[in-house]
């Protein structure tokens, strides 16, 4: 535990001194000065969605302050629950599987800066939350019940995570099934009331110009998005192959490419995001993330299998 207490801090003080700047001098980031300062006088903003859907935090945080000092102070407040969240002794994993997935959270988060100390992109460091709670064991007690259903009803109305999330959720916590689908309902009229949105993507945009491209970045050594793939490909082939039933795994890897189907209408516009060093990092964040994530438990379940064959099964 001391070991994980360290691991803890030295991450946050990485990304403290990676976004220092951003934390001695403080500035409005995006939507958060005009969207959600310009409407924090009005009560009406909690229930007029933005860009599809509703935005909770920043919604509250706007309401009780217009400092941009603050607006940094709880979003990075924020993330370090996000860490300390980890560490849950639900989360029936190795210690030292936490340290990679605590270390992995920070490098993966400065290399998408995006989501980092910014109340307008906090959602997509709380979906780490969201997936977190698909790993931890169902609550033992009233609090924890209260808890999870807690920060499903919060994260959920705060992002559209919760909803490319409910098939996980319906197989996995069928505990939270209730609060993720009232969430997903009140985000979803969000969604219906947004305008049609025209544009010229269609089914041969997917089938023919997308792969075009594809092809070509990955002889150019340039798509995240491919290599991602195919490292997860490799993964799921060695998980077959060995026998290994890690449930937590099969999650991670379906939650990869949950994020990343939903993130393709968004990219075929624009398919430069793909190319991590192009804009667009947020959308490569969580996938990467997972990356790291189901990796070091496959390496740690290998190591535990190689063991009991060494041992005959003795430990």
């Amino acid at each position: 535990m001391k070991k994980n207490l360290i691991i803890l801090v030295v991450s946050i003080l990485y990304i403290v001194i990676y976004r220092f700047g951003f934390l001695i001098q403080p500035e409005f980031f995006r939507e958060d000065l005009w969207i959600f300062n310009a409407q924090r006088e009005s009560l009406l903003a909690f229930i007029t969605p933005y860009n599809g859907y509703y935005h909770l935090i920043p919604r509250i945080v706007a309401a009780i302050t217009d400092s941009p000092l603050l607006y940094t102070l709880i979003s990075f407040g924020i993330t370090c629950v996000v860490f300390i969240n980890l560490l849950s002794s639900r989360i029936k994993i190795k210690d030292n599987i936490k340290c990679t997935m605590i270390l992995s959270l920070a490098l993966v988060s400065t290399v998408c800066p995006e989501v980092l100390i910014s109340i307008s992109y906090l959602q997509w460091f709380l979906a780490v939350a969201l997936i977190t709670l698909l790993i931890k064991e169902y609550p033992k007690t009233k609090w924890q019940f209260v808890g999870d259903n807690l920060l499903i009803l919060i994260v959920g109305l705060s992002s559209i995570f919760a909803i490319i999330l409910i098939p996980l959720y319906i197989l996995c916590r069928k505990d939270l099934l209730i609060t993720i689908c009232i969430t997903t309902v009140i985000q979803l009229t969000g969604i219906i009331s947004m305008p049609p949105f025209v544009h010229s993507v269609d089914i041969a945009h997917y089938i023919f110009i997308i792969p075009h491209r594809t092809i070509g970045q990955v002889l150019g050594i340039s798509n995240l998005l491919i290599w991602v793939n195919i490292f997860y490909y490799s993964i799921l082939l060695i998980l077959l192959y060995y026998g290994r039933n890690i449930k937590e795994v099969y999650i991670l890897i379906v939650v990869h490419f949950l994020f990343l189907i939903s993130a393709m209408p968004r990219l075929s516009e624009n398919f430069f995001t793909i190319d991590w060093f192009g804009g667009g990092d947020r959308y490569f964040f969580i996938p990467s993330l997972m990356l790291f994530w189901s990796g070091a438990l496959v390496y740690e379940f290998r190591k535990i299998q190689l063991n009991e064959n060494k041992y005959g099964g003795a430990r």
